[in-house]
């Protein structure tokens, strides 16, 4: 599902909203708070976390 751009994704803060989105048969990312999507890269500079390159942004 993450991969096809056709169906839509929502991103939730938590996993609880997340679940909830699923067990409706939507495509939910559970997001670590609000600053979730953020990691660090190897000089320490802040970035989007690696994962997002599995999901097909359009």
């Amino acid at each position: 599902m993450l991969g096809d751009p056709k169906i839509p994704i929502f991103f939730a803060e938590g996993t609880k909203k997340a679940d909830s989105l699923a067990s409706q048969g939507a495509c939910a990312v559970a997001l670590n708070g609000v600053w979730g999507f953020k990691g660090r890269n190897p000089f320490s500079g802040v970035t989007i976390l690696t994962d997002f390159d599995y999901i097909t942004l359009k």
